[in-house]
């Protein structure tokens, strides 16, 4: 498996395309794909990965229920087959920026997450960072 890691801050340009950090992008030379993440953010994987984390799902559905056969529905509609162009930058469909607030021109952060790199809007992970600290001192406040 491709290890993902490291955090990145990067800007989606006007036509909605990011660069992605050399680190990430060499993890994905031989294709990749981007669906919808989990916590409002979009998921990055390599093919190879990709195609595991869909034979995972296919498992759990095969015993499961409604409920995991409509997120296996909407994870693998969401996701496309994605292309660098020259410059190493991706195009961010809108149902993408819609899904995770990515607006253009504004911020984002590209996160390596071991099996996969994710990219969110700016502001909502710094505020999703922030929210998981407050639980962590209030969970040691009472330790």
């Amino acid at each position: 498996m491709k290890t993902f890691s490291g955090e990145y801050e990067r800007t989606v340009d006007s036509k909605g395309r990011v660069v992605l950090p050399p680190a990430i992008r060499k993890l994905i030379t031989d294709g990749g794909y981007i669906s919808q993440g989990e916590d409002g953010c979009l998921a990055l994987w390599t093919q190879e990965e990709f195609e595991s984390q869909a034979s995972k799902r296919l498992e759990q559905e095969a015993n499961g229920s409604r409920e995991i056969r409509m997120k296996n529905r909407f994870w693998a509609a969401s996701a496309f087959a994605i292309e660098l162009d020259n410059q190493g930058r991706i195009q961010l469909q809108v149902r993408h920026r819609t899904y995770a607030t990515i607006e253009l021109n504004k911020e984002v952060v590209v996160l390596g997450v071991m099996n996969r790199a994710e990219i969110w809007n700016a502001e909502r992970l710094y505020e999703y960072r922030n929210q998981l600290e407050n639980e962590e001192n209030d969970e040691s406040n009472y330790a």
